[in-house]
């Protein structure tokens, strides 16, 4: 992102003085200073009312305006010094002298870092000119930057936090986490493509085989990643993650070679309860590398991993089920589970960083044995003092699913990705229908080939997502009603193209099922799968930067909200089309989740701010 400028005709607030504060604690370890949080909740309020009614005439500058750069560097020498980039002030003549800033001798803890941060109400000040303002210059002057002068938050501590690891280091395993993403949801889609097979072969129907495996491997999804949270909390991420791939590997390979119907029912719920900790760890691993300013462009790279893997079985693997036994494609998808593991247990690191603790634990071993030992969980045992234990891991996660904020956005979530579950589920059925039914009669290799739609349509909803959620960090910090500062509740303005998207590519998708039309089908379900990306970013990303430290929480509740909803779909859906007719069924589902962001997603961008104030003060 280029040095941000602010306008120097600005409402001047007084700055805000950082105080000893020994009265607050945070797992157990008292906190340094405190930040008091201004009262912006009117401007807020009454900004957001009016860019409501101007976004349309903003559109062209921000597109502009809205490219940011993707790469910061972090310089270690001993300890981590930077050079920040020049801002301008608020005060007379906004501008900051041009010169580096020298670092104090007085360090910023990480104690006294995420106290600063939790004081803040989602507010994370990006500009150091702003910094100095609120701050005062010794603590900004402590303050580490990026190369463009934008404030990194979290502060990196040392050589030994992930935040600043080099940039290869860190793609790499964002790399490891997308590719291990894709499995639970890709386990869980084998059955799509091998559905016909497998009731040949267990002498049933489809609808049942949809019913006894489909849809019960896809709801255990959203326990599952509930489970692995909280051990996570305890035993850190590397091990949780290498020991419920492994044990998820297990079952599907049980699955692979089951001889009865009921046991393979059971290996492929349990394989995807087991693997879906992937899919719950992404946000943790993003949070725990990346500065805010950063984190919705590799939220969005991580969360193409499990958006795009339902479609990749049933075009990959439907050529293979129509000419070979079901039994080869659940071993390919058990080659790709081995290749998923060995990557996490020869190149993934362990990002869990005790930052809260003042000091930060030193690691207890040192080289290969380190790395054996985290790997395995001894590691955490050795530290398990310094870790959060079961109970109250537990009593965080019934916190941020009661969270004020976060419920409308699991709501929200639910119903717009629950719907998309159900058409993956549901549609194969509609287009083998014979066409003297008013089905499509598609062939496999039909039926496959149409899959590769939502895998591009993906693709490009990825790169929507991370374009306008940079769109709207940089309104956020020029224009928003806190200049120079980002508010987290502005990074669900990519939440309205994306429910247009949404809403245009449902009706479109029930006219294509109406009039049997290939065209409206292929285009329909793009823009569903694109807007359902973009939506999904959105969500996370706010909800990260809402609660720092609680990203596993949120990605795992949001993730059993979606499931718990898109199990739900195919049990009435098929009923409901063949009653009423498609254009009615998918016309209303969009029209509910239009319905539902009008009600959900604005409110909580005009009054998201005080919502999260109040959370807090119930919390302390």
């Amino acid at each position: 992102m280029e040095r941000l400028a602010r306008p120097d005709n600005i409402n001047q607030n007084p700055p805000i003085d950082l105080q000893p504060d020994a009265g607050h604690t945070f797992d157990g370890v008292d906190a340094s200073y405190s930040v008091p949080s201004p009262d912006l909740s009117n401007t807020v309020r009454k900004s957001r009312l009016i860019v409501l009614v101007a976004l349309p005439y903003r559109a062209g500058a921000l597109l502009r305006n809205a490219e940011m750069s993707s790469h910061h560097d972090i310089e270690l020498n001993g300890d981590v010094s930077d050079k920040c980039a020049t801002s301008s002030s608020r005060h007379g003549d906004s501008s900051i002298p041009p010169s580096p800033i020298q670092f104090t001798d007085r360090p910023i803890t990480g104690m006294a870092l995420r106290h600063q941060l939790e004081q803040k109400d989602g507010q994370y000040v990006l500009e150091l000119g702003e910094a100095q303002r609120q701050f005062g210059d010794e603590w900004a002057s402590s303050l580490k930057t990026d190369k463009n002068g934008i404030v990194l938050w979290p502060q990196p501590l040392g050589p030994e936090d992930p935040q600043a690891w080099p940039e290869r280091k860190k793609s790499l395993i964002l790399f490891i986490m997308v590719l291990a993403a894709i499995v639970p949801d890709f386990d869980s889609a084998l059955g799509i493509a091998s559905m016909f097979g497998l009731a040949k072969t267990f002498h049933t129907t489809p609808d049942r085989i949809n019913n006894l495996t489909s849809n019960w491997s896809i709801f255990l999804l959203g326990p599952g990643g509930v489970f692995a949270i909280v051990f996570v909390r305890r035993f850190g991420r590397l091990p949780v993650l290498f020991w419920t791939q492994v044990i998820g590997l297990a079952f599907l390979v049980g699955a692979t070679f089951a001889p009865t119907l009921t046991s393979f029912a059971v290996c492929r719920c349990l394989s995807g309860f087991f693997s879906t900790s992937s899919q719950v760890l992404g946000l943790y691993i993003c949070t725990d590398l990346y500065p805010v300013h950063k984190q919705p462009t590799r939220v969005a790279l991580w969360t193409f991993g499990y958006l795009a893997s339902p479609f990749i079985p049933p075009f990959i693997f439907g050529y293979l089920a129509a000419r070979q036994s079901w039994r080869w494609v659940y071993a390919c998808g058990s080659i790709y589970s081995v290749i998923v593991v060995l990557l996490i247990a020869f190149c993934m690191e362990e990002t869990l960083y005790d930052r809260h603790l003042d000091p930060v634990p030193a690691r207890p071993t040192h080289g290969l044995r380190y790395r054996i030992e985290t790997l395995l969980g001894l590691t955490a045992w050795k530290l398990r003092k310094n870790r959060t234990p079961m109970w109250q891991a537990v009593k965080e996660m019934l916190e941020v699913m009661f969270h004020p904020q976060a419920v409308l956005c699991y709501i929200f979530g639910a119903i717009f990705f629950g719907f998309t579950v159900g058409i993956n589920v549901t549609l194969p059925i509609f287009l083998a229908e014979p066409k003297r039914v008013g089905g499509f009669g598609f062939s496999h290799d039909a039926i496959s080939t149409l899959y590769l739609v939502p895998i591009i349509s993906v693709f490009i909803g990825e790169a929507l997502a991370g374009w306008w959620s940079r769109m709207a960090t940089r309104w956020s910090v020029l224009h928003g009603p806190n200049v120079g500062t980002l508010q987290n509740e502005d990074l669900l303005l990519p939440t309205a193209p994306g429910t247009l998207l949404y809403l245009i590519g449902m009706l479109a998708f029930g006219a294509g099922l109406q009039h049997v039309t290939l065209a409206g089908i292929i285009i329909g379900w793009a823009l569903i799968q694109a807007g359902c990306m973009v939506n999904l970013v959105a969500l996370l990303s706010k909800l990260s930067l809402e609660m720092p430290d609680r990203g596993g929480e949120i990605a795992a509740l949001v993730n059993w909200a979606r499931v718990l909803f898109g199990f739900c779909i195919p049990y009435f859906q098929h009923e409901w089309v063949n009653r009423d007719g498609p254009m009615l069924v998918w016309g209303t589902e969009g029209g509910i989740v239009a319905a539902l962001w009008l009600f959900t997603m604005v409110p909580l961008w005009l009054f998201g701010s005080r919502l999260g104030r109040r959370s807090q003060k119930d919390e302390h």
